[in-house]
């Protein structure tokens, strides 16, 4: 069965040479990351802590936490990418090779894409990172005097787009020359983007009041964001946009970004709680599927107790009772960081 996978991933944190590129002011040379600041000996994250779970009969996920803050999947593996600069790649989903830095560097990534041919993952101080085939990567610095971090990265109209701390964007069209980092508001973070129906719709962390929608990544129009809307991870499909967020919600639109509107899908066994969290959401062509965790009171153990969960939909408004999610052995997972999915249809 042919198997095509999407990916998204939510997280937070990541010389110049130069030569610019048409957009304005990019960097297009390949540099080593600079010692910033004296690197000392990292430990990977643990590649245990990338789980394979079954969604439906014949959609199989993978799910991760604790380090990794991103995967995706392109010619023929899954590419997952972490703190300190760790990558690690798998065909399966099961076995994974043994995590290594990305070009040496120490630096966190947070986001990745496969798109156009290429694997482009983003990370802390702005730094950019491409490959072909998830093992040998060259390594772009956007900003050379930055320090700002990218959170997440989306393709579409010809271009990939990253947005990040301090409410930056920029863009490039090969994922190696990138436009002058722009932002519309210094002190509000960007923590997700997405791209459908011929639009970039990105949203702002817990500070931030507003939505972005841009046809070209470039000009942007700002709308007011729900109050309750963090937007963990954001995905595009059968007409709406549909955000991960607190408090048990997942909110949807269907006039690309402009208004919202939520729901608290029930869970099987245990009751919603305001501390419950739909850290990521995915679309794979069929259904859109959101993991997170519940929030609760053990009675019997004495202390809190949180559940990683799972919610499917087909139309992004009408969702399914959220159940425990289960490794392949039937237990149930209680990560409770679970913020990165692949899932396969």
């Amino acid at each position: 069965m042919i198997k095509k996978m999407i990916c998204i991933a939510v997280c937070a944190w990541m010389c110049a040479s130069c030569e610019k590129n048409d957009g304005g002011g990019g960097f297009d040379e390949p540099v080593e990351p600079p010692i910033e600041k004296p690197e000392e000996p990292t430990t990977p994250p643990l590649t245990e802590d990338l789980r394979t779970i079954k969604i439906e009969e014949n959609i199989m996920a993978v799910v991760g936490t604790n380090g990794w803050n991103a995967i995706a999947y392109g010619n023929g593996k899954y590419v997952a990418v972490g703190a300190n600069g760790y990558v690690t790649t798998s065909t399966d989903g099961v076995n994974w090779t043994t995590p290594k830095q990305i070009a040496g560097s120490s630096y966190t990534w947070n986001g990745i894409i496969y798109a156009n041919g290429k694997f482009v993952v983003c990370g802390q101080y702005s730094y950019i990172a491409v490959s072909t085939d998830g093992t040998n990567w060259t390594t772009y610095k956007v900003d050379s005097s930055a320090t700002y971090n990218w959170a997440d990265i989306a393709y579409g109209n010809s271009k990939f787009v990253v947005v990040g701390s301090s409410g930056r964007i920029s863009t490039s069209a090969n994922g190696t020359s990138w436009t002058t980092p722009k932002w519309f508001d210094s002190s509000h973070g960007l923590l997700s983007i997405a791209y459908g129906n011929g639009k970039f719709v990105v949203a702002g962390n817990s500070s931030s009041n507003y939505i972005g929608v841009s046809t070209d990544g470039i000009n942007w129009s700002w709308y007011n964001k729900p109050s309750g809307l963090m937007a963990y991870g954001m995905a595009y499909g059968n007409g709406k946009f549909v955000a991960s967020s607190t408090n048990g919600r997942l909110y949807t639109s269907d006039d690309t970004g402009q208004t919202w509107s939520y729901i608290v899908p029930d869970i099987d066994g245990l009751s919603p709680a305001n501390n419950d969290k739909y850290l990521n959401i995915v679309y794979n062509g069929e259904m859109f599927i959101a993991v997170g965790y519940n929030y609760s009171w053990n009675d019997d153990e004495s202390r809190n107790l949180y559940t990683d969960i799972v919610t499917t939909s087909t139309d992004g408004v009408n969702w399914s009772t959220a159940v425990p999610i289960k490794d392949e052995l039937g237990n149930v997972l209680r990560l409770t960081t679970l913020s990165i999915i692949a899932v396969s249809a």
